[in-house]
């Protein structure tokens, strides 16, 4: 009896630990009279031959409200790629998303932060920015894939991560706005 009673409450605190972080992590700054809406980076590959090198990257959403005033927003995402040795040290110069009603969004860099965090690891993200249509279509539609390419090293990955995953960023944000 005492041993389920344990299972309950650790599956319990388990559900409600889920629930309470994995979901809508939005992270509110305000900056003169900016105010900024950015999701929790998530994790949308890691490869899994890692005796050859470490390549990952991860995905956010951005939204920035100028003033008070709720019509006047810009919308971008953020892209992140770290690679270890031999992996390539992929760019994520351009950004591409398939949804499930086989349309895409593609989206080139805004600018690059190319940086080297420690011995053999590089760490390079791109701002990639968007129109309010766009964002709505990130709202109402889930995602195939998504495709992360270096144009100048004509490398790219293809991703595949939860399918509401930008649903659920673009979705958190707007609740929030």
């Amino acid at each position: 009896m005492r041993t389920n009673s344990f299972i309950f409450l650790t599956t319990l605190i388990n559900l409600v630990s889920i629930g309470a972080f994995a979901q809508c992590s939005i992270t509110k700054t305000a900056i003169d009279s900016n105010t900024t809406y950015i999701a929790k980076a998530e994790s949308i590959y890691r490869n899994k031959d890692l005796e050859n090198g470490l390549l990952t990257a991860f995905f956010q959403l951005v939204v920035i409200q100028k003033g008070d005033n709720k019509d006047l927003l810009k919308f971008g995402c953020i892209a992140k790629v770290l690679a270890s040795r031999p992996k390539s040290s992929l760019v994520p110069r351009q950004i591409v998303f398939l949804f499930d009603d086989s349309t895409e969004i593609a989206l080139l860099a805004e600018d690059a932060n190319l940086s080297q965090p420690m011995a053999g690891i590089n760490q390079n993200q791109c701002n990639y920015q968007f129109s309010s249509r766009e964002f709505l279509k990130f709202q109402s539609n889930k995602l195939q894939s998504i495709t992360i390419r270096d144009t100048r090293l004509n490398e790219q990955i293809i991703c595949q991560p939860f399918n509401g995953l930008i649903q659920e960023q673009a979705n958190c944000i707007a609740k929030k706005l």
